[in-house]
């Protein structure tokens, strides 16, 4: 018997080489390689033709042209298929013959007392039904086979060549012939074991869950009667052994019809098989559909075989993937997660829980490959992944101490109680009674003598191997004992050896042991189901480490991971594509909270003074709804997912002896494209900008903790970035950035390199080219080019009227954006401003240059008679110029407003420095140095137009000689018929047309006319303004007498007067006095405001509600 036990386990330790074989066999056979394409068409035809012709004749017959063309062609693979298939069908005969042997001596098949015996059995019996069913599905494979005798270099076989052929040949016409050879002994062992277990793995397997769970509830579990054995009930062993007791119960029915013919009770059983999946696994890679099942079966030559109705099988399948697996999976995972959370508390219930955690660890692992294989993800698929891989690290974590409580088990209970059976049983009535129980006192006395749980402590490690190859000699021996002798009396002491047997191997390599019963090491396999699990995240995103971790295991497979090279190569790049689709994820999650329309940006934003303050975004549960709740619920959860995912995620992972880091690599690309998540779409608003930074703290801060990197060192490069992203200069150093042109910052060309790197590249490419700041600038030009014209500037509110990108441009918008972003962003923003100031009065000096000789002839008629005229006032170039004044006004004011915001950003983050730059610049004799300016420029909201004047000089323009004469211009252009409908708001102090924004125009050209005049000094400028107001008297006389022309306008001309001295500090209210006494623009404000106030007494109420 020693020789048969050990023959068992040889043919059993080559099931998994015999597999790989298979799938390397499928690599070079599948449909559409090139061993099967070249094997098609005609071709096929010939070689058949021409391996018939050799069977029949004596001598080996020449190939023609086109099998000699396949047999150079194709020869590697053609030798590779040969050798390979003369491995696996050379280990198919053997196993056939050990499968007879274990038959002829043995009387039954016990999962309990014979348990070894019986798994052993089942584990062959299912790997060559396995083999069997290839060899029918890659029926091309007998002719491959068959020319591996006609290649040049003939290929290395240990069996007979004829012999190989003709067994593949016999699987590919008739499967489950090669069982078919004295079956009655196999079929009647399977068929009295499968009677046993068949009501149980009908209530497993059944459309609706007739399983008892509470056996399997750690907590509040029933009492049970008390036997005698001492290894567990019948419900654990099955479900510990699932997978392979159904697939023996399978393989069992197609290849014994008759058996089932004859014994109707198994029927019901071989429906629920049929129905469970939709194809069936024949090694790691290959599966093989239903319809090629039910084609293989049907060739059988057995006369009883019972038919069988694909459209009913398939509907039942049906409704077993809508409603049976989940049920299942759904009570798995409650039961399991038990377990998890537990051991995850405290390790040291784990192995008091082994039975629990293998049997249920076990039909879990067949409900993964069933549902896996089904494709569709499922959200109990994906946390029932978690659990067990969990469970799997746990076992990894905690080896040394999992195994020293076997080792105790082993030393104490297990010996004392196995020394009790064994005195019990020994006796020396019989020969074979005396034999055997001396081979257990042997093992017994090894037992107790040679494990110490002190040496274990000291580091003694112990190898069981001797023990289990023993027991298991003797357990063959007891089996071939049982045929002839009545010593069913002895199954305890069996039962008891099986249950320190089962302790030994935890006490071994717990790791090891938990993966024989539960091997989702072996779940690489389902790699591209496993994809669309991270794709999709189905339950949540804290279910993705797992799969991560699985790589970690995937190692533990070493004859598949040693084999399977191009299995292996692709395993690589997927753990990479993973990697990536997890950044994605969290770029996507990301973006769905930093949105504008995410609760939290909403709350962020009631800080905002224009805003309207809304309690609704604070109360989620105003009204007590369920729904409002699980609204809430819905948007915390994935954030809290997320949190989970990154706790759980490895540094990195070894596979395949390559580190690939995943926090590092997550926390690189996340870290270093912080930008990406917070503005993946730019809107030149900078209080969303502000939400964004204020959000990211809350989101991201603890994410980045998670990933162990510095959240506020991330976020200052990140808005470093955002401004100053290609050129890193120190901002002083950009003063000649406003002597050039409108862009201050150009990108450079990418290199070769960076092309390289960028296709190289598989995460989420870029999802913006700009910058924040270069989206800023570009709404600003437009405002400067268009919009102006539409919107009103609001003194008080220190903002223009929100309508296009005007709505952008406001005090608090610079300063906000500034804030954040830095003195870039201002430098940036006050650089376009200063080159659309030169712009502007550029062009309004040289429509004064167009037209001096005009304004000449007009000033003389004007001195002589103090007359204007009309016809002179409406000039297109007056229009044009009218226009650009209040443009300037605006770009100005825009100024004014974003050196305000940057002298106050100054102050909150160097208090003190803008009054002492401010200080010093009035008390300092000499002219600045240009880096002096810009830092005046920058932090103080001194009236500085030193940059605008520079600007202006380059431009070269011709200088009046005649001062009085660029001021009477200046008058004229107030006298244009477009500012006839001219309105003041007293309420807002403003004008339309932003009229009131002219004299901050005004004001930039005395302050800089020295640039436009020769002789500019205040004398000439007072006497100039004063000029000026005279003419501006006449002017809004001429409008006076113009028909249409109602008072509102008039009185709109008187007090724009007064705002000149407001706007324009050089200006002495009294130059006003001589053409505008102050009595006059009193009068004319207090009949406005009258006027203004009577208009809302005329409004009905109703309406002023509704305003």
């Amino acid at each position: 018997m020693d020789a048969q036990f050990d023959a068992t386990e040889v043919i059993f330790s080559h099931i998994d080489l015999v597999f790989s074989n298979i799938d390397q066999i499928r690599s070079l056979l599948f449909k559409g390689s090139n061993l099967e394409t070249t094997l098609s068409g005609k071709t096929i035809n010939e070689v058949i033709d021409f391996l018939k012709d050799a069977e029949k004749s004596k001598s080996t017959p020449k190939p023609n042209s086109t099998v000699r063309k396949v047999l150079a062609e194709q020869e590697v693979k053609i030798r590779t298929v040969t050798e390979l298939s003369d491995y696996v069908i050379g280990w198919a005969i053997k196993a056939r013959r050990i499968l007879m042997e274990l038959c002829q001596n043995s009387v039954e098949l016990d999962i309990r007392w014979n348990y070894l015996f019986t798994i052993r059995f089942c584990q062959i019996f299912v790997a060559l039904c396995k083999v069997i069913l290839f060899f029918n599905y890659f029926s091309i494979a007998k002719i491959v086979i068959q020319l591996g005798n006609y290649i040049e270099h003939r290929p290395n076989l240990s069996n007979d060549l004829s012999r190989t052929v003709e067994i593949a040949y016999n699987c590919a016409m008739d499967p489950f012939r090669l069982l078919a050879t004295k079956q009655d002994a196999i079929q009647l062992q399977l068929g009295q074991m499968i009677s046993q277990i068949g009501h149980f793995l009908i209530q497993v397997l059944g459309p609706w869950p007739l399983l008892d769970w509470q056996d399997f509830v750690i907590f509040n579990r029933p009492p049970k009667q008390q036997n005698d054995s001492s290894l567990p009930n019948m419900e654990h062993a099955c479900l510990a052994n699932l997978q392979v007791l159904t697939e023996t119960t399978y393989f069992f029915s197609l290849a014994y019809p008759s058996f089932i013919s004859k014994h109707p009770q198994f029927k019901a059983l071989m429906n629920e098989l049929l129905s469970e999946c939709a194809s069936i696994s024949l090694s790691k890679t290959v599966w093989m559909p239903f319809e090629d099942i039910l084609a293989a079966y049907r060739k059988g030559k057995d006369p009883e075989r019972i038919p069988i109705d694909p459209e009913v099988v398939k509907q039942h399948m049906d409704i077993k993937f809508k409603l049976s697996h989940a049920q299942r999976l759904a009570h798995l995972n409650v039961l399991l997660k038990d377990i998890l959370h537990m051991v995850e508390f405290e390790a040291a219930y784990l192995p008091m829980l082994t039975h629990d955690v293998v049997s249920l660890s076990g039909y879990a692992y067949y409900e993964l490959c069933v549902m896996l294989n089904h494709g569709k993800p499922c959200e109990q698929v994906a946390e029932m992944i978690d659990i067990l891989v969990r469970i799997a690290r746990i076992y990894i974590k905690y080896n040394q101490s999992i195994s020293r409580f076997f080792v105790f088990n082993l030393g104490s209970v297990d010996t004392n109680y196995l020394a009790q059976l064994h005195q019990q049983f020994s006796g020396d009535r019989f020969e074979w009674q005396t034999q055997l129980t001396s081979y257990v006192g042997n093992l017994l006395y090894d037992l107790q003598n040679g494990v110490d749980l002190d040496e274990f402590d000291c580091g003694t490690r112990y190898d069981f191997t001797p023990f289990i190859y023993t027991q298991g000699r003797i357990l063959h021996f007891y089996n071939y004992l049982k045929i002839d002798n009545h010593i069913t009396y002895l199954q305890p002491m069996f039962e008891q050896m099986e249950n320190i047997r089962f302790h030994m191997t935890f006490a071994q390599n717990p790791v090891d042991a938990f993966l024989s019963y539960c091997p989702v090491h072996t779940l690489w396999r389902f790699i591209s189901s496993l994809s669309e699990y991270v794709k999709q995240a189905p339950g949540g995103t804290h279910f993705l480490a797992s799969i991560i971790n699985l790589y970690a295991l995937f190692n533990l497979d070493y004859i598949s991971m040693s084999t399977l090279k191009f299995d292996v190569d692709n395993l690589s790049k997927n753990l990479s594509m993973i990697r990536a689709d997890l950044i994605n994820f969290f770029y996507r999650l990301m973006n769905n909270y930093l949105s504008s329309e995410s609760s939290m940006m909403q709350i962020v934003q009631q800080n905002r003074f224009d805003k309207i303050f809304n309690p609704k975004d604070f109360i989620l549960h105003s009204e007590f709804k369920i729904s409002d709740y699980e609204d809430a619920a819905k948007f915390s959860e994935p954030l809290w997912q997320m949190k989970d995912l990154l706790l759980k995620l490895p540094n990195k992972i070894n596979f395949n002896d390559t580190d690939f880091e995943i926090c590092p690599y997550i926390a690189k690309n996340i870290t270093e494209k912080m930008g990406n998540i917070l503005f993946k779409k730019i809107i030149p608003d900078a209080f969303k900008l502000d939400a964004k930074f204020a959000v990211a703290a809350q989101l991201l801060w603890p994410l980045y903790t998670m990933l162990n990197a510095s959240f506020t060192q991330k976020l200052f490069v990140a808005k470093f970035d955002q401004v100053n992203g290609y050129l890193r200069t120190n901002y002083l150093d950009l003063i000649s950035k406003f002597k050039i042109d409108d862009e201050p910052i150009k990108k450079p060309p990418p290199s070769k390199d960076s092309k390289r790197e960028q296709k190289e590249e598989i995460i989420e490419p870029t999802v913006h080219v700009s910058k924040i700041i270069d989206s800023f600038q570009n709404s600003l030009r437009e405002f400067l080019d268009t919009d102006w014209r539409n919107v009103f500037y609001l003194p008080h509110s220190k903002r223009f009227s929100q309508q296009g990108n005007g709505q952008y441009i406001s005090f608090h918008s610079f300063e906000t954006l500034i804030l954040n972003l830095g003195a870039y962003a201002g430098y940036y923003i006050d650089h376009i401003l200063v080159l659309q100031a030169t712009r502007s009065m550029t062009t309004i000096f040289k429509i004064y240059s167009g037209t001096i000789s005009e304004i000449n002839a007009w000033l003389v008629d004007y001195r002589k008679d103090g007359k204007l005229w009309s016809k002179d006032l409406e000039r297109p170039e007056f229009a044009r110029a009218g226009q650009e004044m209040i443009k300037l006004g605006v770009i100005l004011m825009t100024r004014q407003l974003a050196r305000q915001a940057m002298k106050k950003s100054v102050d909150k983050t160097m208090p003190g420095l803008s009054d002492l730059v401010a200080s010093s610049y009035k008390r300092i004799t000499e002219p600045p140095s240009e880096k002096e300016d810009l830092l005046l420029e920058m932090t103080t909201d001194v009236p500085f137009y030193h940059f605008i004047e520079s600007s202006l000089e380059r431009n070269n323009l011709q200088k009046t000689t005649d001062s009085t004469q660029f001021f009477f211009f200046l008058a004229l252009l107030l006298g244009h018929s477009q500012w006839h409908d001219v309105q003041y708001h007293p309420d807002n102090e403003i004008m339309t047309h932003n009229l009131h924004l002219f004299p901050v125009a005004l004001d930039a050209f005395i302050n800089m006319f020295r640039v436009f005049s020769i002789s500019a000094d205040s004398q000439i400028i007072g006497d100039g303004m004063q000029f000026f107001f005279n003419v501006l008297q006449q002017v809004i006389l001429k409008v006076k007498d113009m028909p249409n022309v109602d008072s509102m306008t008039i009185n709109s001309f008187v007090i724009l007067v007064d705002l000149f001295p407001r706007n324009i500090k050089s200006i002495e209210y009294g130059r006003t006095a001589a053409s505008f006494p102050s009595n006059i623009i009193a009068e004319t404000y207090r009949m406005m405001e009258k006027r203004v106030s009577e208009g809302r007494k005329n409004i009905p109420r109703n309406q002023k509600k509704k305003r």
